[in-house]
C-alpha cells in the first residue's frame, strides 16, 4: 500500500491525483484547447481557484521584451510585483540562496495531468525503467513542489533527450513559466538541441539553467544559434558542477557563443564555468563580447585561461558593459592580476563600472596583492572582491591600507589566504577607519588570539560591518573573551561565525555579552567546547534578538523606503535629464538637416547665377559696343580669365599630384602583383618538380615491383624443376634404405639362428 503525503495534492479540475493512482485514459486524452488548458492546470487543493483570484493572477502576468518591430519594449520582470527584480542579483543562484523565489504565493502548477504523465513516461524511457504507479505518484509530488508559479525546476532527475523533447512540446505554448532549471541531468547535445528549439518559440522564459548536462560543442552551438533570435532570455547557465556529466563546449562552442554575443541584445548574465575554454576559447568569446552592449555578468571560472586569457579580457573591460566577472580557479597568477589591475585603474571606464570581481584560487602571491591595492585606490564602483585560496604574504599591509581609502567595497573574502596574527592586526587597524565593508570572510586561516583581539577591538567602534566569519582560525579563550567584550559595545554586527576554534570558558563571556546585545541574529559556535549552560544561554539570547529584529521590521523597512524614495527621485531626475538630452539632440539633428537643406538651396542658386553669367557673357560678345566699353570689358575679362587660369592651374597641379600618387600606388600594386605572380610561378614550378619527382619514384617502384614479381616467378619455377629432378633420386634412396633394412634384418636372423645352433 502506498502512503499518501499529508501535503495537499494537486488536482485537475475536480479530480484529485494522489500518489499510487494512475491517471485514466480520459486524463491522458487529447490536449485541451488553449483557453481550457489554462483552467486545466493542476494546483494544490489548498489553493483552489476562484474568479477573483484568477483575475488577480492574470493581472500579474509578467511582460517581456517585445519583438524588434514593436514600437514599445518593456524589460522582462520574472518575479511578481512587490518582489525584488532579478537584475538586482548577480546570478540566478543568488535568487535561490536568498530564497527570493519562495516569496511567490502562486501555488498553481501550470501543467495538465496529461502533460505530467507524458513527461513521466519520457523520463522512464531515458532511464530505461518501466513506468509504475508508485514512481508516477512520487514524480507528481516532485512536480507539485518544484514547478509552482513561474519556476520550473527539475534538478538531478535523470532527464535525457526524450524528456527534453517532451518539455519542448509542453512549454512551447505555456505562458506561465519564466525560470527553467534542468541542472544536473543528462540532456547531452540532443537534449540541448531540443531546448534550443524551445527558445525559438517560447516568449516567456527569462532564465535557463543547464548546468552539468554533458553538453558538448554541438549542443552549445544550437543554443547559441537560438539566442541570436530570442529576445526574452536574460540569464543563461551552461557551467559544470563537480562530478560526472560536466558540460564541455570547448573552442567550437566558445566561437558560437561569441557570434551570438555580437548580435544578442537581451542576455545580461552568462555562466560558462568549467567548460574547457582555455585562452583560445576566451579569445573567440571576446570577439563577440567586444560588440555586445547588454551583458553585465560573466562567469568564466575553472576554464584554465591563465594570464594569456587575462591579456584578452583586460583591455576588453573598457570596451563592454561587464559589471561582474568571475575568474576563480584559472591559474592567472600575479601576471594576470597585473593586466586586470591596469585595466581597472582610473580614468579607465572599467574603474567606474566593474562591481564584482572573483579571483579566488588563482595562485596569487605578494606581487599580485600589491597590484590589487591599486584597484582599491582607483576602482570606485567595486562592491565585492573574492580572493580566497591565495597567499597574500607580506603584501597584506599595503593591501588593507588601500582598503581604508575605498568607500565602495561591501564584501571582501580572504579565506585560506595564510593570514597570521600580524595580518590580523593589519585588518583590525583597517576596520577602525573603514566605513563601507559590510561582510568580511576570514575563515580557515591562523589569526590566533592576537588577530582575534585586534579585530574585536576594532569592531567595538565599527558601525558598518554586519557579517564576520572567523571560523577555523585557532582562536582560544583570550580571543573569545575579546569577542565577548566586543559584543557588549557593537550594535551593528548581525552574523558571526567562530566555529571550529579552541573556545571553552570564553563561551560564558559571549553568553553574558548577548544579554545586552540586541543586534546579533546568528552565531555559529559549533565544534567548540562551550558548556551546556553557555550553549543554552547563547541560543536563548539569539532567539530574543531575532524576535526583536522582527518587531523592528516595519520601522526598518520604512526607513529603507525613505532612502529608496530619495534614490527614486534621483533616478527620475536622471531619467528626465536623459529625455531632455535626447530631445536636445533631436532638435540639433533637425537644425543640422535644415542647415543642410539650406546649403543645398544656396548651392543651387549659385549654379543658376553662374549659368546666367555665362549667358550674359555670350550676349555681350554678340552685341556691338563702343571701344571704351569694349576695353573696360576686355580688361575685366582678362582679370576673370586670369583668375580662371589660376584656378585651372591649381586644379591641374592637384590633379597631377593625385595622378602621381595614383601612379605610385599602381606601381606598388603592380610590383606586388608581379612579386605574387613570381611567387606563384615559383610555387607552381616547385610543385611540378615535386610531381615529376613523385612520378619518377612511382615508376621506379613499379619497375622494382615488376622485377620482384619476375624474380619470384623464376624462383618458383626453379623450385619446381628442382623438385622434379630430386623426386627419382628420393625414390631410389628410399628403395636403398628399405633394401638395407631388409639385409640387416636377414643378417640379424642368421646371427640368431647361428647362436641357437651353437
Amino acid at each position: 500500500m502506498v502512503e499518501v503525503s499529508s501535503r495537499p495534492m494537486p488536482v485537475l479540475r475536480d479530480r484529485p491525483i494522489s500518489a499510487g493512482v494512475r491517471p485514466t485514459s480520459a486524463d491522458r486524452g487529447p490536449r485541451p484547447p488553449s483557453e481550457a488548458s489554462r483552467t486545466g492546470r493542476f494546483r494544490p487543493a489548498s489553493a483552489a481557484s476562484s474568479t477573483g483570484t484568477a483575475r488577480k493572477r492574470k493581472a500579474q502576468t509578467p511582460q517581456f521584451l517585445c519583438n524588434a518591430h514593436d514600437e514599445v519594449a518593456v524589460l522582462p520582470r520574472p518575479l511578481p510585483p512587490g518582489m525584488a527584480y532579478v537584475a538586482n542579483y548577480t546570478s540566478f543562484d543568488d535568487l535561490v540562496d536568498k530564497q527570493i523565489l519562495t516569496q511567490d504565493d502562486d501555488e498553481v502548477v501550470h501543467l495538465s495531468v496529461a502533460e505530467v504523465a507524458e513527461l513521466y513516461r519520457a523520463k522512464c524511457a531515458d532511464q530505461g525503467l518501466q513506468p509504475n504507479r508508485k514512481r508516477e505518484g512520487r514524480f507528481i509530488q516532485l512536480l507539485s513542489q518544484n514547478c509552482k508559479g513561474m519556476l520550473f525546476a527539475l534538478r538531478e532527475n535523470g532527464l535525457g533527450a526524450k524528456s527534453a523533447e517532451c518539455l519542448t512540446s509542453i512549454l512551447s505554448d505555456n505562458e506561465h513559466f519564466a525560470l527553467l532549471d534542468l541542472s544536473g541531468n543528462r540532456l547531452k547535445d540532443i537534449g540541448a538541441a531540443r531546448i534550443a528549439e524551445l527558445l525559438l518559440v517560447n516568449d516567456t522564459l527569462v532564465h535557463i539553467a543547464l548546468k552539468s548536462n554533458d553538453i558538448g560543442f554541438l549542443g552549445a552551438e544550437k543554443i547559441a544559434e537560438a539566442l541570436q533570435t530570442n529576445n526574452t532570455v536574460t540569464s543563461l547557465d551552461l557551467s559544470g558542477l563537480s562530478g560526472i556529466n560536466r558540460n564541455h563546449m570547448g573552442l567550437h562552442g566558445a566561437k558560437a557563443m561569441g557570434e551570438t554575443l555580437a548580435v544578442n541584445e537581451t542576455l545580461a548574465s552568462l555562466n560558462l564555468g568549467a567548460n574547457g575554454l582555455g585562452d583560445e576559447g576566451i579569445a573567440l568569446l571576446a570577439q563577440g563580447l567586444e560588440r555586445n552592449t547588454t551583458l553585465t555578468d560573466l562567469n568564466l571560472g575553472s576554464n584554465n585561461i591563465g594570464w594569456t586569457g587575462c591579456a584578452v579580457l583586460g583591455p576588453l573591460l573598457n570596451n563592454c558593459n561587464l559589471q561582474a566577472l568571475n575568474l576563480e580557479r584559472n591559474d592567472i597568477r600575479d601576471k594576470g592580476v597585473t593586466i586586470l589591475a591596469q585595466s581597472l585603474k582610473s580614468p579607465n571606464i572599467a574603474a567606474e563600472q566593474v562591481r564584482v570581481l572573483n579571483l579566488s584560487y588563482n595562485n596569487l602571491k605578494s606581487q599580485g596583492f600589491r597590484w590589487l591595492s591599486t584597484i582599491f585606490r582607483s576602482a570606485r564602483a567595486l562592491v565585492e572582491l573574492r580572493l580566497d585560496g591565495n597567499d597574500c604574504g607580506e603584501a597584506l599591509g599595503d593591501f588593507v591600507s588601500a582598503i581604508k581609502d575605498n568607500k565602495s567595497i561591501r564584501h571582501l573574502t580572504l579565506s585560506k589566504c595564510e593570514l597570521t596574527e600580524l595580518h590580523g592586526s593589519y585588518i583590525g587597524d583597517t576596520l577602525q577607519s573603514q566605513s563601507s565593508i559590510k561582510k568580511l570572510e576570514l575563515q580557515d586561516n591562523t589569526l590566533g588570539d592576537q588577530g582575534a583581539i585586534s579585530i574585536a577591538k576594532a569592531l567595538e567602534g565599527n558601525r558598518c560591518l554586519q557579517h564576520l566569519d572567523l571560523g577555523s582560525n585557532k582562536i582560544k579563550d583570550a580571543g573569545g573573551n575579546a569577542i565577548g567584550a566586543m559584543l557588549h559595545q557593537n550594535n551593528t554586527l548581525q552574523h558571526l561565525n567562530i566555529r571550529q576554534n579552541n573556545l571553552k570558558a570564553s563561551g560564558d563571556s559571549i553568553a553574558e555579552a548577548l544579554k545586552t546585545n540586541q543586534t546579533l541574529l546568528e552565531l555559529d559556535f559549533s565544534y567548540n567546547d562551550f558548556s551546556f549552560k553557555s550553549y543554552s544561554a547563547v541560543g536563548s539570547h539569539l532567539q530574543k534578538n531575532l524576535k526583536h529584529w522582527r518587531r523592528q521590521a516595519v520601522p526598518r523597512l520604512l526607513s529603507q523606503i525613505d532612502v529608496l524614495k530619495v534614490d527614486e527621485a534621483t533616478l527620475h531626475g536622471t531619467q528626465e535629464e536623459i529625455v531632455q538630452e535626447i530631445k536636445r539632440r533631436e532638435i540639433t539633428e533637425d537644425n543640422l538637416s535644415q542647415k543642410k537643406e539650406h546649403t543645398k538651396q544656396v548651392i543651387a542658386v549659385y549654379y543658376r547665377n553662374v549659368k546666367k553669367l555665362e549667358e550674359i557673357v555670350q550676349e555681350i560678345k554678340r552685341r556691338e559696343i563702343t571701344e571704351d566699353n569694349l576695353s573696360q570689358k576686355k580688361e575685366h575679362t582678362k582679370q576673370v580669365i586670369a583668375v580662371y587660369y589660376r584656378n585651372v592651374k591649381k586644379l591641374e597641379e592637384e590633379f597631377a599630384q593625385a595622378s602621381q600618387h595614383r601612379i605610385r600606388e599602381e606601381d606598388a600594386m603592380g610590383a606586388r602583383s608581379e612579386e605574387l605572380l613570381r611567387e606563384k610561378q615559383k610555387q607552381e614550378s616547385s610543385k611540378r618538380k615535386i610531381e615529376n619527382k613523385v612520378k619518377s619514384e612511382e615508376e621506379k617502384i613499379s619497375r622494382m615491383r615488376r622485377d620482384q614479381a619476375r624474380i619470384e616467378n623464376e624462383i618458383k619455377a626453379f623450385n619446381e624443376k628442382t623438385e622434379e629432378e630430386l623426386a627419382p633420386r628420393r625414390r631410389d634412396l628410399a628403395a636403398l634404405v628399405i633394401k638395407q633394412q631388409r639385409a640387416e634384418q636377414a643378417a640379424k636372423e642368421q646371427a640368431e639362428a647361428l647362436s641357437k645352433t651353437e
